[in-house]
């Protein structure tokens, strides 16, 4: 049975790699068809005309979506026991986030980036690895909840841009709520610890399964947000539809395993929004600039800083 779980295991880690191309190869394919129209001159006029309030919004939602990633990394650390000052969580924070939203494989270039900077503020590489896999369930919590309230709340118009009937949207909107509750009724039946490749994980209680679900919540909202402010308001979706759609464009781009979701997130974005295409690509190119190329320099510059610091 191990050989086996072995076997399937090492296909699988082949065969990521490829399905990532061919997920990035027919993202371009429907990209160009999409804009195949599209002339460069229409795009940056769009681009021209977008207004600068827009774009302010789009930092501060920003700002706030990194800001609530930092709550991540705080909450992961309290859970395993230990206190930081919080200004180095966030800086430990926004580096991780900065680097892993456009470097792709958030776990491996997030992680490799909290082994480094946790490792130097005290925290074993157990203790990190359960900081990392506690970030990674904040986030499917999040999306969970973000995903119930969009399919609950607009199914008709997600099942018309899904091509689904919205009984289905329905349905998948109360089964990510029933997930969310019961995550947050398991950590407040004070259940025993699992065992997890041999080593005894404590499931979060109440008050910090709930938070875990707020941070990740308002997360997404603002990330969402940064891109839906930019998009042209005639015929533009509600904000809980976006919400929606921004959820699922999103987890595409991160089972692709491709750079930033680079191209399949774009894709699933100009696909699925009711609007013309110079203007939402308008609003994606910004909104790459401003939500990942931005806090990828800045953290780029952060970690530069904290080398030079430790070679001292």
């Amino acid at each position: 049975m191990d050989t086996r779980r072995t076997r399937i295991s090492g296909v699988a880690k082949r065969m990521a790699p490829l399905l990532g191309l061919a997920a990035f190869a027919a993202a371009l394919v429907m990209i160009q068809r999409l804009l195949s129209h599209v002339e460069p001159a229409d795009l940056a006029r769009q681009l021209g005309r977008t207004p600068r309030p827009a774009l302010l919004s789009a930092a501060v939602m920003t700002a706030g979506s990194y800001l609530s990633l930092s709550g991540f990394d705080g909450l992961g650390v309290a859970y395993v026991g230990h206190r930081l000052a919080p200004a180095r969580v966030m800086l430990i924070s926004f580096i991780a986030h900065g680097v892993s939203h456009s470097a792709g494989f958030a776990t491996l270039s997030g992680g490799a980036i909290r082994l480094r900077l946790y490792g130097a503020a005290g925290l074993s590489a157990a203790e990190i690895a359960a900081v990392i896999g506690f970030c990674g369930v904040t986030f499917a919590a999040g999306a969970c909840t973000v995903a119930a309230v969009a399919l609950l709340a607009e199914p008709t118009r997600l099942a018309a841009l899904f091509v689904l009937p919205d009984g289905i949207l329905r349905g998948l909107g109360g089964a990510a709520a029933a997930v969310v509750v019961a995550y947050v009724v398991w950590g407040a039946s004070s259940p025993p610890p699992l065992r997890i490749f041999g080593r005894s994980v404590a499931v979060p209680g109440l008050p910090m399964a709930l938070a875990q679900i707020i941070v990740a919540a308002v997360d997404l909202a603002l990330a969402a947000g940064a891109l839906y402010v930019l998009l042209p308001t005639d015929g533009r979706l509600s904000y809980a539809a976006f919400l929606g759609l921004y959820v699922m464009a999103n987890l595409l781009g991160l089972l692709a395993h491709v750079p930033g979701g680079l191209g399949v997130f774009e894709a699933a974005v100009l696909a699925m929004t009711p609007a013309p295409a110079p203007a939402v690509l308008s609003a994606l190119l910004l909104f790459r600039a401003v939500y990942n190329l931005l806090p990828l320099a800045l953290a780029a510059l952060c970690l530069l800083a904290f080398e030079l610091s430790q070679g001292r």
